[in-house]
């Protein structure tokens, strides 16, 4: 009781608190809301809303199981039997949070793992996905897609790391998933790609939403925090991962790199937002948050043994002397047009593929 009315005192505070900035700084949350929404426009939405329902798609599929049977043995440490977890893992680990939430998402809804598996899967698999490390992090930040990719190394470990540290703290047993499977086969039976594209749209509209939110918040506090670089970079990094990075980038020497490494490990309050908006509410965030103090230092040791290994990687550094410009890149119309044809014909072959086998083993 008192733990409930605590919640609601902190979200009754926080929701006076941005009543007050909307009210105090009204042209600052106009230009954050605008900035927001273009991103979302031009960034968020044409890369990853395809990816979205592109990985449902795969986790429901019926090859799923042989696409991440590589994970299987990391899947064993943690307590996950399941045949499609590898997929999800994988699918996380390439597309980032908000993927793996999904997916994750996807396999507690046919009940394929239970409420403390999907807390580990989501400690091991949520992060920033490779294409934003590598190039908006290491390319357009600091000026190096090799450091990157030292980032992208760094990050993977410290969470496959964290997955295993969380899954012995939860001491989750390994279980057989056979009712497991029998729910999951007349939950697809339920399900189709309408379904699957409708819950992918929900899901883009809440993401976006968060972001919108919490651009908002970080251009009305941004004058605050340019106080002092190390403030500005910490103050970032709680908001939101890309604005972490681009203050941690701003940093002298290799506090850029490192602090990039941070941002990247902390995620995020933006984050954690959007992973409770896609999560169902009996998974709990609080194993993904604690291990934050984990994955910090090591990812922080990883990337110093890359820098270490390889000392070439700091020189290649080019760290910009006025603010970063983040390029937003728009497909043509044409490459767009085919591209949304490519997934629709994956999407419908799966879900063909995916009918013909249970009507098959139905009769």
């Amino acid at each position: 009781m008192n733990h409930c009315r605590l919640e609601r005192a902190l979200e009754s505070a926080a929701a006076v608190m941005l009543l007050g900035l909307m009210l105090l700084f009204p042209q600052q949350v106009v230009q954050g809301a605008q900035e927001g929404l273009r991103c979302c426009a031009e960034q968020l939405i044409p890369a990853l809303l395809p990816f979205l329902i592109i990985c449902q798609m795969v986790v429901d599929c019926p090859a799923a199981g042989a696409l991440g049977r590589g994970f299987l043995p990391y899947l064993r440490l943690l307590g996950i039997s399941a045949p499609s977890a590898g997929a999800a893992l994988l699918m996380g680990l390439l597309g980032g949070f908000a993927p793996a939430g999904r997916c994750v998402a996807r396999l507690r809804q046919h009940n394929q793992i239970d409420d403390r598996q999907a807390q580990a899967l989501v400690v091991a698999c949520a992060g920033s996905g490779p294409g934003f490390v590598v190039n908006s992090v290491g390319m357009l930040m600091l000026g190096s897609p090799a450091v990157g990719w030292a980032l992208v190394i760094s990050q993977t470990t410290a969470s496959l790391f964290c997955g295993f540290a969380a899954a012995r703290f939860l001491r989750l047993p390994i279980r057989c998933n056979s009712s497991c499977l029998a729910a999951t086969e007349d939950g697809k039976e339920k399900s189709g790609l309408s379904l699957i594209i409708l819950q992918s749209a929900q899901a883009m509209l809440a993401i976006c939403g968060t972001v919108v939110l919490f651009r908002c918040l970080y251009q009305t506090v941004a004058p605050v925090f340019r106080l002092d670089d190390r403030i500005a970079a910490l103050g970032a990094m709680l908001l939101e991962v890309t604005s972490g990075c681009l203050e941690a980038s701003r940093l002298p020497g290799n506090g850029a790199i490192y602090g990039c490494c941070a941002a990247l490990s902390m995620l995020s309050g933006s984050v954690f937002l959007q992973l409770r908006t896609l999560l169902p509410e009996s998974v709990s965030l609080k194993p993904l948050l604690f291990t934050r103090v984990l994955h910090v230092p090591v990812s922080l040791g990883m990337l110093h043994l890359a820098l270490q290994l390889m000392p070439d990687l700091t020189a290649q550094v080019v760290l910009p002397v006025g603010p970063v410009l983040l390029l937003s890149t728009r497909a043509r119309p044409d490459a767009a047009l085919a591209l949304f044809a490519l997934c629709c014909l994956v999407a419908y072959r799966l879900q063909k593929e995916g009918a013909g086998r249970y009507s098959g083993g139905t009769e």
